[in-house]
Protein backbone atom coordinates (compact mmCIF):
# COMPACT_ATOMS: atom_id res chain seq x y z
CA UNK A 1 0.00 0.00 0.00
CA UNK A 2 3.09 2.29 1.10
CA UNK A 3 4.49 2.11 -3.06
CA UNK A 4 1.03 2.33 -4.10
CA UNK A 5 0.80 6.08 -2.48
CA UNK A 6 4.21 6.93 -3.13
CA UNK A 7 3.80 5.87 -7.26
CA UNK A 8 0.92 8.10 -7.01
CA UNK A 9 2.63 11.16 -5.25
CA UNK A 10 5.24 10.71 -7.65
CA UNK A 11 2.76 11.41 -10.48
CA UNK A 12 0.81 14.59 -8.83
CA UNK A 13 4.38 16.18 -8.27
CA UNK A 14 5.30 15.31 -11.72
CA UNK A 15 1.98 16.80 -13.55
CA UNK A 16 2.63 19.72 -11.48
CA UNK A 17 6.30 20.74 -12.70
CA UNK A 18 4.91 20.05 -16.11
CA UNK A 19 2.09 22.90 -15.46
CA UNK A 20 4.70 24.90 -13.95
CA UNK A 21 7.02 24.71 -16.85
CA UNK A 22 4.26 25.24 -19.26
CA UNK A 23 4.51 28.25 -21.43
CA UNK A 24 1.34 31.21 -20.44
CA UNK A 25 2.83 33.62 -23.77
CA UNK A 26 2.61 36.45 -20.69
CA UNK A 27 6.44 36.14 -19.55
CA UNK A 28 7.92 36.99 -16.41
CA UNK A 29 7.07 40.35 -16.21
CA UNK A 30 3.25 42.00 -16.56
CA UNK A 31 2.43 43.46 -19.92
CA UNK A 32 2.76 47.37 -20.11
CA UNK A 33 0.06 49.26 -21.42
CA UNK A 34 0.50 51.53 -24.59
CA UNK A 35 -1.64 54.46 -24.40
CA UNK A 36 -2.08 56.33 -27.67
CA UNK A 37 -1.19 59.99 -28.25
CA UNK A 38 -4.93 61.22 -27.66
CA UNK A 39 -5.13 58.76 -24.52
CA UNK A 40 -2.08 60.61 -23.12
CA UNK A 41 -4.02 63.69 -23.14
CA UNK A 42 -7.17 62.33 -21.23
CA UNK A 43 -7.02 62.95 -16.72
CA UNK A 44 -10.35 60.75 -17.09
CA UNK A 45 -11.60 57.31 -17.77
CA UNK A 46 -13.59 57.99 -20.78
CA UNK A 47 -17.37 56.63 -19.93
CA UNK A 48 -19.24 55.24 -23.01
CA UNK A 49 -22.63 55.55 -21.22
CA UNK A 50 -23.40 58.92 -19.41
CA UNK A 51 -24.31 59.77 -15.84
CA UNK A 52 -27.72 60.66 -16.60
CA UNK A 53 -29.57 60.65 -19.66
CA UNK A 54 -29.06 63.47 -22.14
CA UNK A 55 -32.40 65.19 -22.16
CA UNK A 56 -31.71 65.64 -18.50
CA UNK A 57 -28.10 66.72 -18.74
CA UNK A 58 -29.18 69.25 -21.52
CA UNK A 59 -31.44 70.75 -19.10
CA UNK A 60 -29.09 71.12 -16.25
CA UNK A 61 -25.75 72.31 -18.67
CA UNK A 62 -26.47 75.88 -17.48
CA UNK A 63 -26.39 75.47 -14.19
CA UNK A 64 -22.99 73.58 -13.78
CA UNK A 65 -20.24 75.33 -12.14
CA UNK A 66 -17.21 75.43 -10.28
CA UNK A 67 -17.76 75.09 -6.14
CA UNK A 68 -16.72 78.58 -4.68
CA UNK A 69 -16.63 79.45 -0.70
CA UNK A 70 -19.26 82.04 -1.54
CA UNK A 71 -21.43 79.05 -1.31
CA UNK A 72 -20.92 77.81 2.06
CA UNK A 73 -17.96 75.90 1.72
CA UNK A 74 -15.22 75.86 4.40
CA UNK A 75 -12.41 75.51 1.68
CA UNK A 76 -12.32 74.70 -1.84
CA UNK A 77 -8.87 72.74 -3.13
CA UNK A 78 -7.87 72.33 -6.57
CA UNK A 79 -5.28 69.49 -5.91
CA UNK A 80 -4.71 68.71 -9.84
CA UNK A 81 -4.99 71.91 -11.74
CA UNK A 82 -5.72 75.48 -10.78
CA UNK A 83 -9.17 77.28 -10.21
CA UNK A 84 -8.59 79.09 -13.54
CA UNK A 85 -8.10 75.77 -15.44
CA UNK A 86 -10.42 74.13 -13.36
CA UNK A 87 -12.72 76.55 -15.35
CA UNK A 88 -11.42 76.54 -18.25
CA UNK A 89 -11.83 72.99 -18.87
CA UNK A 90 -15.62 72.66 -17.20
CA UNK A 91 -16.20 75.44 -19.82
CA UNK A 92 -15.20 73.39 -22.75
CA UNK A 93 -16.74 70.45 -21.35
CA UNK A 94 -20.52 72.27 -21.10
CA UNK A 95 -19.75 73.87 -24.56
CA UNK A 96 -19.02 70.52 -26.12
CA UNK A 97 -21.85 68.99 -24.04
CA UNK A 98 -24.76 71.51 -25.46
CA UNK A 99 -23.19 70.87 -29.24
CA UNK A 100 -23.61 67.24 -28.92
CA UNK A 101 -26.75 66.98 -27.05
CA UNK A 102 -30.32 67.93 -28.33
CA UNK A 103 -32.81 70.33 -26.81
CA UNK A 104 -35.79 68.08 -26.30
CA UNK A 105 -38.13 70.59 -24.00
CA UNK A 106 -37.41 73.44 -26.52
CA UNK A 107 -40.63 74.85 -27.75
CA UNK A 108 -41.21 77.28 -30.70
CA UNK A 109 -41.89 80.82 -29.51
CA UNK A 110 -44.71 83.05 -31.00
CA UNK A 111 -43.21 84.57 -33.21
CA UNK A 112 -41.97 81.88 -35.09
CA UNK A 113 -46.27 80.73 -34.89
CA UNK A 114 -46.83 84.21 -36.64
CA UNK A 115 -44.24 84.29 -38.58
CA UNK A 116 -45.23 81.15 -39.78
CA UNK A 117 -48.56 81.51 -40.74
CA UNK A 118 -47.96 84.69 -42.51
CA UNK A 119 -45.46 83.16 -44.92
CA UNK A 120 -48.31 80.45 -45.89
CA UNK A 121 -50.71 82.88 -46.49
CA UNK A 122 -48.22 84.79 -48.93
CA UNK A 123 -47.18 81.24 -50.49
CA UNK A 124 -50.32 80.09 -51.52
CA UNK A 125 -51.43 83.61 -52.71
CA UNK A 126 -48.21 83.93 -54.55
CA UNK A 127 -49.60 79.99 -56.43
CA UNK A 128 -53.21 81.07 -56.93
CA UNK A 129 -51.69 84.29 -58.69
CA UNK A 130 -49.30 82.41 -60.81
CA UNK A 131 -52.53 80.12 -61.49
CA UNK A 132 -54.23 82.67 -62.19
CA UNK A 133 -51.95 84.47 -64.78
CA UNK A 134 -51.40 81.05 -66.85
CA UNK A 135 -55.19 80.66 -66.96
CA UNK A 136 -56.06 84.12 -68.42
CA UNK A 137 -55.09 85.03 -71.79
CA UNK A 138 -55.28 89.00 -71.65
CA UNK A 139 -52.83 89.18 -69.24
CA UNK A 140 -50.11 87.13 -71.37
CA UNK A 141 -47.89 88.60 -73.82
CA UNK A 142 -45.82 86.52 -76.06
CA UNK A 143 -42.59 87.53 -75.48
CA UNK A 144 -38.81 85.25 -76.09
CA UNK A 145 -37.65 83.79 -73.20
CA UNK A 146 -34.05 84.72 -73.25
CA UNK A 147 -34.83 88.33 -74.39
CA UNK A 148 -37.11 88.54 -71.46
CA UNK A 149 -34.67 87.53 -69.25
CA UNK A 150 -31.97 89.45 -70.41
CA UNK A 151 -33.57 92.99 -70.06
CA UNK A 152 -35.04 92.04 -66.63
CA UNK A 153 -32.69 92.76 -63.54
CA UNK A 154 -33.85 90.36 -61.18
CA UNK A 155 -32.77 92.35 -58.29
CA UNK A 156 -34.05 95.31 -59.53
CA UNK A 157 -37.72 94.42 -59.60
CA UNK A 158 -39.76 96.19 -57.06
CA UNK A 159 -42.86 93.97 -56.98
CA UNK A 160 -42.64 90.28 -57.71
CA UNK A 161 -46.63 89.85 -58.04
CA UNK A 162 -45.89 92.56 -61.61
CA UNK A 163 -42.35 93.18 -64.08
CA UNK A 164 -44.96 94.42 -66.36
CA UNK A 165 -47.72 93.81 -68.36
CA UNK A 166 -49.10 91.65 -64.81
CA UNK A 167 -46.97 88.81 -65.29
CA UNK A 168 -45.16 87.95 -62.22
CA UNK A 169 -41.58 87.27 -61.30
CA UNK A 170 -43.10 83.55 -60.46
CA UNK A 171 -44.58 82.87 -63.94
CA UNK A 172 -42.55 80.32 -64.65
CA UNK A 173 -42.22 78.18 -61.22
CA UNK A 174 -42.94 74.66 -61.57
CA UNK A 175 -43.21 72.01 -58.61
CA UNK A 176 -39.58 71.65 -57.74
CA UNK A 177 -39.01 76.06 -58.07
CA UNK A 178 -42.29 76.34 -55.52
CA UNK A 179 -40.49 73.22 -53.14
CA UNK A 180 -36.99 75.36 -53.40
CA UNK A 181 -38.46 78.86 -52.42
CA UNK A 182 -40.32 77.02 -49.58
CA UNK A 183 -36.96 75.33 -48.54
CA UNK A 184 -35.21 78.66 -48.58
CA UNK A 185 -37.64 80.50 -46.38
CA UNK A 186 -38.47 77.30 -43.78
CA UNK A 187 -34.07 76.70 -43.51
CA UNK A 188 -33.92 80.90 -42.59
CA UNK A 189 -36.42 80.88 -40.20
CA UNK A 190 -35.73 77.61 -38.68
CA UNK A 191 -32.17 78.96 -38.08
CA UNK A 192 -33.35 82.54 -37.05
CA UNK A 193 -35.84 80.96 -34.57
CA UNK A 194 -33.53 78.43 -32.82
CA UNK A 195 -31.35 81.73 -32.18
CA UNK A 196 -34.11 83.66 -30.67
CA UNK A 197 -35.81 81.08 -28.84
CA UNK A 198 -32.54 79.28 -27.23
CA UNK A 199 -31.00 82.94 -26.33
CA UNK A 200 -27.71 81.20 -25.03
CA UNK A 201 -24.81 82.65 -26.83
CA UNK A 202 -23.11 79.08 -26.65
CA UNK A 203 -25.84 77.69 -29.01
CA UNK A 204 -26.55 80.05 -31.34
CA UNK A 205 -26.35 77.70 -34.89
CA UNK A 206 -28.00 73.94 -35.66
CA UNK A 207 -25.34 71.56 -35.36
CA UNK A 208 -25.56 69.28 -38.67
CA UNK A 209 -26.66 66.26 -36.69
CA UNK A 210 -29.87 67.79 -35.36
CA UNK A 211 -30.91 69.70 -38.30
CA UNK A 212 -33.95 67.12 -39.00
CA UNK A 213 -34.54 67.31 -35.10
CA UNK A 214 -35.27 70.44 -35.05
CA UNK A 215 -36.96 71.12 -38.29
CA UNK A 216 -39.53 68.36 -37.42
CA UNK A 217 -40.09 69.96 -33.36
CA UNK A 218 -40.86 73.53 -35.45
CA UNK A 219 -42.66 72.45 -38.63
CA UNK A 220 -44.30 69.41 -37.65
CA UNK A 221 -43.47 67.17 -40.40
CA UNK A 222 -40.21 65.30 -41.63
CA UNK A 223 -37.29 67.09 -43.55
CA UNK A 224 -37.06 64.69 -46.35
CA UNK A 225 -33.99 64.79 -48.36
CA UNK A 226 -35.18 61.81 -51.07
CA UNK A 227 -37.76 64.63 -52.98
CA UNK A 228 -34.57 66.25 -54.54
CA UNK A 229 -33.39 62.24 -54.66
CA UNK A 230 -30.83 63.06 -51.99
CA UNK A 231 -29.28 60.75 -49.39
CA UNK A 232 -28.10 63.06 -46.46
CA UNK A 233 -30.08 67.19 -45.25
CA UNK A 234 -26.60 68.59 -45.99
CA UNK A 235 -26.67 67.53 -49.81
CA UNK A 236 -30.39 68.67 -49.75
CA UNK A 237 -29.68 72.34 -48.24
CA UNK A 238 -26.66 72.57 -50.63
CA UNK A 239 -29.31 73.28 -53.26
CA UNK A 240 -30.01 76.76 -51.88
CA UNK A 241 -26.95 77.59 -50.11
CA UNK A 242 -27.28 81.09 -51.12
CA UNK A 243 -29.62 81.31 -47.78
CA UNK A 244 -28.13 78.94 -45.66
CA UNK A 245 -24.81 76.45 -45.43
CA UNK A 246 -23.46 73.40 -43.37
CA UNK A 247 -20.04 73.86 -42.93
CA UNK A 248 -17.65 74.51 -39.62
CA UNK A 249 -16.16 71.99 -37.17
CA UNK A 250 -18.16 70.29 -36.49
CA UNK A 251 -20.37 71.26 -38.85
CA UNK A 252 -23.13 73.45 -38.56
CA UNK A 253 -26.22 75.32 -39.96
CA UNK A 254 -25.91 79.06 -40.58
CA UNK A 255 -27.94 81.38 -42.30
CA UNK A 256 -26.47 83.49 -45.29
CA UNK A 257 -28.94 86.16 -45.01
CA UNK A 258 -29.11 89.56 -42.49
CA UNK A 259 -32.83 90.60 -41.07
CA UNK A 260 -34.99 90.02 -43.99
CA UNK A 261 -37.91 92.95 -44.16
CA UNK A 262 -40.41 90.93 -46.92
CA UNK A 263 -40.39 87.25 -48.07
CA UNK A 264 -39.94 88.66 -51.34
CA UNK A 265 -36.18 88.21 -51.44
CA UNK A 266 -36.57 84.12 -51.67
CA UNK A 267 -39.15 84.42 -54.74
CA UNK A 268 -35.93 86.37 -56.54
CA UNK A 269 -33.15 83.85 -55.27
CA UNK A 270 -35.54 80.88 -56.44
CA UNK A 271 -36.29 82.54 -59.85
CA UNK A 272 -32.46 83.62 -60.16
CA UNK A 273 -31.38 79.48 -59.45
CA UNK A 274 -34.48 78.63 -62.13
CA UNK A 275 -33.32 80.58 -65.07
CA UNK A 276 -29.36 79.62 -64.29
CA UNK A 277 -30.56 75.26 -64.53
CA UNK A 278 -32.82 76.79 -67.64
CA UNK A 279 -30.04 78.20 -69.01
CA UNK A 280 -27.45 75.22 -68.59
CA UNK A 281 -29.95 73.03 -69.63
CA UNK A 282 -30.47 74.74 -72.72
CA UNK A 283 -26.46 74.05 -73.38
CA UNK A 284 -26.97 70.36 -73.00
CA UNK A 285 -25.43 70.22 -69.08
CA UNK A 286 -27.75 67.22 -67.69
CA UNK A 287 -26.52 67.61 -64.41
CA UNK A 288 -28.81 70.82 -64.31
CA UNK A 289 -31.65 68.99 -64.18
CA UNK A 290 -33.54 68.68 -60.27
CA UNK A 291 -34.61 64.91 -59.87
CA UNK A 292 -37.91 65.85 -58.07
CA UNK A 293 -40.34 63.86 -56.94
CA UNK A 294 -43.15 65.62 -54.93
CA UNK A 295 -43.97 63.92 -51.43
CA UNK A 296 -47.35 62.03 -51.40
CA UNK A 297 -50.35 63.85 -50.73
CA UNK A 298 -48.23 67.14 -50.94
CA UNK A 299 -50.36 70.61 -53.09
CA UNK A 300 -47.34 71.78 -55.62
CA UNK A 301 -50.42 74.26 -56.70
CA UNK A 302 -53.58 76.13 -55.02
CA UNK A 303 -56.33 74.26 -56.97
CA UNK A 304 -59.38 77.67 -57.58
CA UNK A 305 -61.90 76.72 -55.40
CA UNK A 306 -65.41 76.08 -57.59
CA UNK A 307 -68.84 77.61 -56.55
CA UNK A 308 -70.87 74.78 -55.68
CA UNK A 309 -73.85 74.23 -58.20
CA UNK A 310 -76.95 72.43 -58.62
CA UNK A 311 -77.32 69.89 -61.17
CA UNK A 312 -80.13 72.44 -63.35
CA UNK A 313 -76.59 74.78 -63.61
CA UNK A 314 -74.43 71.43 -65.05
CA UNK A 315 -77.28 69.84 -67.10
CA UNK A 316 -79.80 72.46 -68.57
CA UNK A 317 -83.08 71.04 -68.49
CA UNK A 318 -82.91 68.92 -65.71
CA UNK A 319 -85.51 68.41 -63.08
CA UNK A 320 -84.65 66.85 -60.02
CA UNK A 321 -86.45 63.70 -59.32
CA UNK A 322 -89.43 63.66 -57.14
CA UNK A 323 -89.23 61.79 -53.34
CA UNK A 324 -88.67 57.95 -53.97
CA UNK A 325 -87.59 58.19 -57.62
CA UNK A 326 -84.45 56.93 -58.99
CA UNK A 327 -81.91 58.99 -60.39
CA UNK A 328 -81.48 60.20 -64.14
CA UNK A 329 -79.81 57.49 -65.41
CA UNK A 330 -80.28 54.47 -63.90
CA UNK A 331 -78.91 52.88 -61.30
CA UNK A 332 -75.86 51.66 -63.33
CA UNK A 333 -74.01 55.34 -63.16
CA UNK A 334 -74.08 54.79 -59.69
CA UNK A 335 -71.51 51.65 -60.13
CA UNK A 336 -74.00 49.12 -58.83
CA UNK A 337 -77.39 47.12 -59.89
CA UNK A 338 -80.42 47.01 -57.51
CA UNK A 339 -83.87 47.84 -56.78
CA UNK A 340 -84.89 51.65 -55.72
Amino acid sequence: EEEKLDAKDEKVEAKEEEVKEEDDGLGDEPPKVELSEEELHFDFRQATVGDIAPAALSKSLSSFTIPEESEGFDAVEFVWEGEAECKEYLRRWVLDAKQSTRMEDLQPSKSFADKMGSWQKQFQEWQAKQKSFKTNPTKKEKKDFEETETKVDIFSIEDVDDMGDGEPLYANFAPEDWALLQLRYESYLLQESFKKDVDDPDRTDIPEVHIAFYFSKYFKRTLNPQVFNFKTVSELLDLVKDTVIVSGEPAVLTSNMDDVDSPEIFVKLTEECRRDRQRRTDAGDETAKLKYTPPAGAATAIRPQVPLQSWSQIRPGFKAPGKGAPPVGGLGNLGWKGKW
